[in-house]
């Protein structure tokens, strides 16, 4: 923190600094040079005094300048306080806090006034250290935001007052005053959690003048670094391109199958989770010919990686996963009808690939229903070349 002098000293706010033609063709003579302030302290007999520096582009061929300086009174009207002949192109007034304009005419090798400027505006205010005490919240959660502002009390904190966070490095994030006290002690900004990331911010007031108090932090969070999942329901699968399984079991449509997912979201960010999940679904084929009765079970285990959206925290997730694994058709045999004669199980695989969408709807607590899209695509001669399963899920997040 600087110096905590509450009052330290007054200082030059300019809406307009350029006086006559323009103030750019002195400026770019000395491009590498330092900016010089707009102000400086003298120390005289009755102390320290602040004065303003007021300059405008020189003009040569010419007798002297006239100055003429003007404050805004109480009522709005504009009243000349000062007017001067100088020669040089610049003067040094101090001023009390007030709304201020002047203007400058060029007087000529004639002594004729001529070519004066549009008036110019700046303001001399007085300069205050912010100071902060206390801050309605110094840890809040992205999963269950109790607010989106935070209440800040000190001294010296007005609607003027800039209010922003910084993480390291990282560009300031301004926060918009929403409430204030005319005090000076209380106010409430906005936080903007599209601009926030999980980290410690610092929490810096500054005032116009330039003085600041960055003694505060506040720390975005998830109040659980890691998420697990796991859902177990009901899926039904349509086989797609399926002509060798279809001539034995006469069917592309299964109704008998369950599927089983575990998911861990390790990375989470304020635009989505990121992680994996363990995918198993198993179909159960059957088919009664009058001759045979033939029995199968297909397995489709996958490892995915997940992009988890909470469209509503704690209320409505969207999922989109998307990986590879297997399908695994074991235990398939064959029983004829009226002999004990039975076919050893076989077993036929074959890689795959596979993605899908879900919505995560929240029942009770970290209760959810989960209703799922899978698309799986299958590479293997006397397979089929895709399937399609919806399903629905009962499902817990630890």
């Amino acid at each position: 923190m600087v110096n905590k002098n509450c009052l330290i000293f007054s200082f030059l706010l300019f809406f307009g600094f350029v006086c006559l033609y323009s103030q750019e063709a002195a400026s770019s003579k000395s491009n590498d040079s330092k900016i010089q302030k707009s102000y400086f302290i003298e120390e005289g007999n009755e102390g320290a005094i602040l004065y303003q520096h007021l300059s405008w582009e020189a003009i040569e061929d010419i007798l002297a300048y006239e100055f003429v300086l003007e404050k805004q009174d109480g009522s709005g009207r504009w009243v000349k306080i000062d007017k001067k002949i100088v020669e040089e192109n610049s003067i040094n007034v101090s001023l009390k806090p007030g709304k201020y304009r002047y203007s400058v005419a060029v007087i000529n090798l004639l002594n004729q006034v001529e070519l004066a400027s549009d008036y110019r505006n700046f303001d001399v205010k007085i300069a205050y250290q912010p100071e902060v005490s206390y801050i309605s919240i110094d840890s809040i959660y992205f999963d269950e935001p109790a607010a989106d502002y935070i209440i800040i009390s000190g001294k010296n904190i007005f609607p003027e007052t800039v209010f922003t966070l910084t993480r390291n490095n990282d560009t300031p994030i301004q926060c918009d005053i929403i409430d204030f006290d005319k005090s000076g002690k209380k106010v409430t900004i906005q936080l903007n959690f599209s601009k926030l990331t999980a980290g410690v911010y610092v929490l810096t007031a500054t005032d116009p003048s330039g003085l600041y108090d960055n003694s505060r932090t506040v720390n975005f969070k998830f109040q659980k670094p890691v998420d697990f999942f796991v859902s177990l329901g009901y899926t039904f699968s349509r086989f797609i391109q399926n002509e060798t399984l279809y001539k034995y079991f006469q069917s592309n449509s299964f109704y008998l199958g369950g599927i089983l997912r575990f998911g861990f979201l390790p990375i989470k960010k304020r635009y989505g989770h990121f992680g994996f999940d363990l995918g198993l679904s198993v179909i159960d084929l059957k088919n009664k010919d009058p001759n045979y009765k033939l029995t199968a079970s297909f397995i489709l285990p996958q490892f995915n990686f997940v992009y988890l959206f909470p469209i509503i925290k704690n209320r409505l997730n969207f999922d989109l996963h998307a990986g590879g694994g297997g399908a695994f058709m074991v235990q398939a045999k064959f029983e004829y009808s009226g002999t004990d004669v039975k076919s050893p199980p076989y077993w036929f695989w074959s890689p795959s690939v596979n993605a899908g969408t879900a919505l995560q709807v929240y029942l009770y607590k970290k209760l959810y229903l989960e209703i799922n899209l899978e698309h799986t695509f299958l590479f293997k001669k006397d397979f089929p070349k895709y399937i399609i399963q919806p399903s629905i899920s009962a499902g817990w997040k630890f």
